[in-house]
């Protein structure tokens, strides 16, 4: 049997669909909700799940002894799943399946290579006025956070404990290897890995499947989170000739202050082009946007947006990623057709804003589909839980 712990994630329908497929009958899917009474609403297979709240005396006898399992499954490492990890058997065999934050939000050294220059110098200034009350929150914690645990047995969540879990986990699971690279700095050196997304092309895309984009407009970022070095992209691309070409910037989610100053230089820079997408928008209108934008700028350090990056390559937009950016390296190992935001986005570039030609789009598209068709991620996922299941029987 192998247990999954998760959350009402938009993502975790498609795990069940795979793993199902492949060991049917051989999972048991615990997810964490708020309160007893909360209704899911993103996973819409309610009859293959349990759901319980975290450290409740029910989600616990559902846990009941991790070695009994195969190998326990975890979608994102957050706060609560580090609690289960450090107070395992040691024989207890852990598959995370990583999503980005457990390691680039919450390991220091990750965060601070995440920022470029001037975004970086924004974000001190931003935080400078909440210093004082950061510092003695910070303290009282540090005093209070021992006790706490030890009296009413809750999670800590602290980057030593954080670290704890990662070293006890046996495999990590990632379509870009190159996240695992990164995330075995901080892991058992005897740590594997596999290859595994939760989504092919077809139900990531929807209706957007059978689409291309029809505009030149560029589109900037995903969220109004700190990650996206905007400030540095929107100056990079005011030195280019952009016409009559719209900026288009979602920035509907993240932090208020941060999105404010991309907002503020986005109008000093382009006027009434630069279109900030502040109010969550229908998806409808959204993919409206996205099929207009034959350009897209991703100024990310880390792996970020991935959602976003393989959607435009398929509507045939011209990608600009980081160099450094894990991305960017797993897309060239594959064969896309993207360009470095560093060596070919600048303005003595003469096709820097030239479109994607229709056989560099459907070059793109065949090497997605062969990543990410369901008969790949099926087989992959077969690998994996025969890997992990070795010498024992589902």
């Amino acid at each position: 049997m192998i247990l999954h712990l998760a959350e009402d994630g938009i993502f975790i329908d498609y795990a069940i669909d795979q793993f199902e497929t492949i060991a049917p009958g051989h999972n048991k899917f615990l997810i964490h909700v708020p309160n007893k009474n909360n209704k899911l609403k993103h996973i819409k297979k309610s009859n293959k799940v349990i759901t319980a709240t975290w450290p409740s005396k029910d989600y616990l006898n559902h846990l009941g002894d991790l070695t009994q399992y195969n190998f326990v499954v975890i979608h994102c490492l957050n706060n609560y799943k580090v609690d289960i990890i450090n107070r395992a058997h040691p024989k207890t065999k852990f598959l995370w399946i990583f999503w980005g934050h457990e390691i680039y939000s919450t390991i220091s050294q990750e965060k601070e290579k995440c920022l470029q220059p001037v975004t970086k110098s924004i974000m001190c200034n931003l935080q400078m006025n909440q210093f004082i009350k950061r510092v003695l929150v910070d303290k009282c914690k540090s005093i209070l956070r021992p006790i706490y645990y030890r009296f009413f047995n809750k999670y800590v969540h602290d980057e030593h404990y954080h670290r704890a879990a990662l070293k006890c986990v046996d495999c990590c699971a990632t379509f870009m290897q190159e996240d695992y690279k990164v995330a075995k700095r901080y892991m058992s050196k005897k740590i594997e890995w596999q290859w595994f997304s939760y989504f092919s092309m077809e139900p990531l895309l929807g209706p957007l499947f059978d689409k291309k984009c029809n505009g030149h407009n560029i589109l900037l970022g995903n969220s109004s989170t700190a990650e996206n070095n905007h400030l540095e992209a929107l100056a990079i691309l005011s030195k280019l000739q952009l016409n009559a070409r719209e900026v288009i910037t979602p920035l509907s989610y993240g932090i208020d202050g941060y999105r404010d100053r991309v907002v503020q230089l986005g109008h000093q820079c382009f006027g009434d082009h630069f279109k900030p997408l502040i109010l969550f928008m229908d998806i409808e209108a959204y993919n409206a946007k996205l099929q207009s934008c034959g350009i897209v700028v991703m100024n990310h350090y880390r792996q970020q947006a991935v959602g976003n990056i393989l959607t435009t390559l398929w509507l045939g937009a011209k990608l600009y990623l980081n160099e450094c950016n894990p991305v960017y390296q797993y897309l060239h190992k594959l064969g896309i057709i993207l360009f470095s935001i560093e060596k070919e986005l600048v303005p003595d570039n003469p096709s820097v804003l030239t479109l994607m030609s229709d056989a560099e789009i459907n070059h793109n598209r065949k090497i997605l589909l062969q990543e990410f068709s369901r008969e790949n991620l099926l087989l992959k996922t077969k690998a994996l839980i025969e890997r992990l299941s070795a010498n024992s029987t589902l």
